[in-house]
């Protein structure tokens, strides 16, 4: 249709103004690190906000990774969705033929699975870089520890591990140096770990509107009559983002227990017993 043409055209014509752009899939790894290669887009920000350059259009937006792109993504999704119903369709005709009961229905939802292995790898990288700064989280008392009783003339580990091939003032810069390094790492990891969770997201998000939109398509009069166009909008927007945003809580079910135990470990070696009667009583206030 000519709303169609109109709206493929306006794409192209964004694709090719921003064919110059450079985003994160272009940055080398100094600038995914410290997120250089979104500097541009915020200083073209600021000078527009300012009056000093063009409003921001559709084609001045950074472009995605590739594999973050639902046009792309999607068909992979649709592809595992696929082969886990003829894996579950053969099971059932399997039973059936044996005349064995129905295989029982699994305790995840039926997309978990292909969830997971069109997506599991973006969540991963986000989850091991949530461990390592839950990890780096028990780092800074341990130093601090170590500072106080350096500043007291206390024995503490960098005069262990240096000894007298240090002095004092060198030790106390060590320390100084060690905190700032620990705040400099725990941030680049945060943002790197919100980073691949909202990544998650989107994709996981994507993924499933357009399913939702090619299974409505491809669907006859009849087949559309048992579900209204609400519901359809719902499954596409809402659920979809739903689930996307699931990404940006999942590791909190095991990153809430490691952060307890980790600092319930720290307190205990630094005042005893004492510890168990504190967590008794957070117990039981929750």
């Amino acid at each position: 249709t000519m709303k169609d043409a109109s709206l493929d055209a306006r794409e192209a014509t964004a694709r090719a103004m921003g064919a110059g752009k450079r985003g994160r899939g272009d940055a080398h790894v100094f600038s995914r690190i410290f997120f250089n290669w979104v500097t541009p887009f915020l200083k073209h920000g600021v000078d527009a906000n300012a009056g000093r350059a063009a409003t921001l259009e559709m084609h001045d937006l950074l472009p995605p990774p590739a594999p973050y792109v639902a046009k792309n993504n999607s068909s992979e999704f649709e592809a595992r969705v696929r082969e886990t119903l003829e894996k579950t369709r053969a099971a059932e005709e399997e039973a059936t033929a044996a005349g064995a009961p129905a295989p029982k229905k699994p305790f995840l939802p039926a997309l978990t699975a292909p969830l997971w292995k069109s997506f599991g790898g973006v969540v991963l990288k986000g989850s091991a870089f949530k461990l390592l700064n839950d990890l780096i989280q028990f780092l800074p008392p341990v130093v601090l520890s170590g500072f106080l009783r350096y500043v007291a003339g206390k024995a503490n580990f960098m005069n262990d591990a240096f000894g007298a091939s240090t002095s004092d003032t060198s030790i106390g810069i060590l320390y100084c140096a060690l905190m700032f390094a620990l705040a400099i790492l725990r941030t680049l990891c945060e943002q790197t770990y919100f980073y691949y969770a909202q990544a998650s997201g989107i994709c996981i998000r994507g993924a499933l509107s357009t399913a939702v939109y090619r299974k409505t398509m491809r669907l006859s009069s009849a087949g559309r009559s048992g579900s209204t166009t609400g519901e359809v909008l719902n499954h596409m927007q809402l659920d979809a983002m739903r689930v996307g945003d699931l990404m940006l809580f999942v590791n909190v079910l095991w990153s809430g227990l490691l952060q307890t135990i980790g600092y319930m470990a720290l307190l205990y070696s630094y005042i005893g017993w004492s510890v168990f009667g504190g967590l008794a009583i957070m117990l039981g206030l929750i």
